[in-house]
């Protein structure tokens, strides 16, 4: 399979729930956190490498996309329940760190946990084509997603912080190690203006980052509102956690993709979507 395939069968098995049947096309991170514009997606070896491999990219006119989920997944659940309080905390961070007022270490917005962390799933799990495996968290991931009773998998950790740059990270499947813990875990992996998340399958509980952390929040009720607080400094390095360095390694599989913005062709220099 290419490296960057985005749209792949009209029909084939749903990423989130598994079932087969019309496949529609997912915007990751949603349209209603990014407005959608013409943008060059490439493999995340062109951020991280020492030497930037030279690759031909791909040109999507409308922001990344992945046919991969049914309409219900897509637009029943996500669209209508989960996405409208992702993007009210999105944007309400955007907001503030936007103007032009003197901006505090630490600012609060009120927000549902619980919906945001199915959202935060939910877009990750439509990153690439035929995704509906995820190993031994396959039937959990699923299960928390489409019942609102469920807490999230005990397993999981979802942290979010402050991303102020353009550049659009979406990494799914790949394995991150502390160097001083020697012992790998999955990372999934979502940054774009203003946020960045990562979620991570720790299965000893070994990995505490000093980041915000909305798993915290895993048994509360699906409609529960909290104070989620978002700290503005220290800003966290741009290329963390995918660029390596002394003290960790990450390892990528092929739905690990930058996406940077697009304004004028280059000819003969990459393909469209």
């Amino acid at each position: 399979m290419p490296l960057l395939v985005m749209k792949g069968p009209r029909e084939g098995q749903c990423n989130i729930c598994g079932i087969f049947g019309p496949l529609t096309e997912d915007h990751t991170p949603p349209k209603s956190c990014v407005r959608p514009t013409s943008v060059q997606l490439r493999s995340i070896m062109a951020r991280v490498a020492a030497t930037p491999p030279i690759e031909r990219g791909i040109i999507s006119h409308n922001g990344v996309r992945y046919r991969s989920l049914c309409s219900k997944c897509n637009n029943e659940i996500l669209g209508q329940k989960y996405d409208p309080p992702l993007a009210s905390f999105v944007n309400g961070v955007s907001a503030y760190v936007s103007s032009m007022v003197q901006l505090p270490d630490i600012m609060s917005i009120k927000a549902e946990p619980q919906k945001i962390m199915r959202a935060v799933l939910g877009h990750l799990s439509a990153q690439g084509i035929n995704g509906y495996q995820k190993g031994t968290a396959t039937e959990t991931c699923r299960d928390y997603f489409l019942d609102e009773s469920l807490p999230l998998p005990n397993n999981i950790k979802i942290y979010y912080w402050l991303y102020p740059y353009r550049t659009q990270i979406l990494i799914r499947d790949a394995a991150y190690m502390d160097l001083r813990i020697r012992d790998p875990i999955v990372v999934w992996l979502m940054k774009f203006f203003p946020l960045a998340f990562a979620v991570i399958w720790d299965k000893n509980n070994s990995y505490n980052w000093s980041l915000n952390e909305l798993s915290l929040y895993r048994s509360y009720p699906i409609d529960w509102i909290v104070d989620l607080d978002v700290h503005l400094r220290p800003v966290v390095h741009p290329y963390w956690p995918e660029a390596p360095t002394d003290e960790h390694i990450m390892m990528f599989g092929q739905k690990a993709i930058i996406a940077t913005e697009w304004s004028k062709p280059k000819k003969g220099s990459m393909g469209q979507v």
